[in-house]
């Protein structure tokens, strides 16, 4: 008897579980969704705040570039005073000479990977600020036009063109940043 009324108890529970389910699923198929596609390369590409931060780290990067080869050349002037050293001076004299010159060459190397560091820094954080922009003007665009869903067009295999916002957004990312001041790398 425990168990008739046992299994009785176990069907109209999962025949309740199953209402449930029936119910949700059907909430879930009523919900219409809007999606929207953009296009992130073309905006990485078209952007004013984007093609002006390229500008700037690039001018950071002549730069360096000069200050760079300067230092090489007063190396490898120095690499050549030391091959013509190596004569007059004592064996002991020169391997300190050389130690020295060795040193200082990886100072320098330490200092193009630090100037190298510094530079990726500051470009990855002013397109940060981009992004942070950018992220702002989709979700207003999505709130506007009651979007469900924006998907990345690298993400889509075919995308109808009224669905493309890319334009939207990047005229609105050109009003919002037109400019982003680049900081100076390692200050």
């Amino acid at each position: 008897m425990r168990y008739f009324v046992f299994m009785i108890c176990a069907l109209l529970m999962a025949a309740t579980v199953k209402t449930g389910i029936a119910q949700e699923a059907e909430k879930v198929s009523t919900i219409r969704v809007k999606v929207a596609v953009i296009d992130m390369n073309a905006i990485r590409q078209k952007a004013s705040a984007v093609k002006d931060i390229r500008s700037q780290v690039e001018k950071f990067r002549a730069k360096f570039q000069s200050e760079i080869k300067k230092e090489e050349d007063e190396l490898r002037t120095a690499n050549q005073e030391l091959g013509r050293q190596r004569a007059i001076l004592s064996p002991e004299a020169f391997t300190d000479e050389r130690r020295k010159f060795e040193q200082r060459l990886a100072g320098v190397q330490r200092n193009v990977q630090q100037r190298k560091q510094n530079l990726d820094k500051a470009l990855n954080d002013a397109m940060f600020e981009v992004q942070k922009s950018l992220n702002k003007i989709v979700v207003d665009i999505a709130k506007e036009h009651n979007l469900t869903l924006v998907l990345r067009k690298e993400q889509t295999v075919l995308v109808a063109t009224p669905l493309n916002i890319t334009a939207v957004v990047l005229q609105r990312l050109d009003e919002a940043v037109p400019t982003i001041k680049v900081s100076e790398p390692g200050k």
